[in-house]
């Protein structure tokens, strides 16, 4: 979350210009810190696909899962999924860090092209942690909308659960 606010305070006038506001390895270490991190490539099956879109409520792209897993001290400490998707006509690239026991850790804003204005104030983003997939992690239930920002706090929402659906199907969860 502190990430976050740097951003903000630092970073606020690129924002609308579609710019690397993070990069990957910087998510990383502010998410996990002191973390050693692998990247794995999984390719779900047809079985593990299905339960995946099943429990996200959202439609999940067919193909392989890249996650980077963290480790300190021979034990996992957690998992990054980085997603891409599109808010209203441009892209954004969120890192969602999911604890090993299906909790968020934390969503992290690495692009976004879209205007600044349509960007959630960090406060939005700190509803996050700690949310597993369940009913409340959805706007209106356990997550506020933000005025002015539906389309991004919509795509934020699907891309947490989207992730949390597939760590849950891959993990056996």
């Amino acid at each position: 979350m502190i990430r976050l606010l740097i951003i903000g305070v630092f970073l606020a006038p690129l924002w609308g210009t579609g710019k690397v506001l993070v990069s990957r390895d910087d998510a990383l270490a502010e998410a996990f810190p002191g973390a050693a991190f692998r990247q794995e490539t999984l390719w779900p099956t047809e079985a593990q696909h299905l339960r995946a879109e099943k429990l996200a409520g959202v439609s999940i792209l067919d193909g392989p899962v890249h996650r980077w897993v963290a480790e300190r001290d021979d034990s996992i400490v957690g998992f990054a999924y980085f997603d891409r998707h599109r808010v209203r006509t441009l892209p954004e690239t969120l890192m969602i860090a999911v604890l090993p026991n299906g909790e968020l850790e934390s969503i992290q804003v690495l692009h976004f092209g879209e205007p600044v204005d349509y960007l959630p104030r960090p406060r939005w983003y700190a509803q996050f942690p700690g949310r597993r997939l369940d009913d409340q992690l959805r706007l209106k239930k356990g997550i506020h909308a933000v005025t002015g920002a539906t389309l991004t706090t919509r795509a934020t929402v699907h891309s947490s659960r989207r992730s949390l659906a597939l760590h849950a199907a891959l993990s056996g969860q």
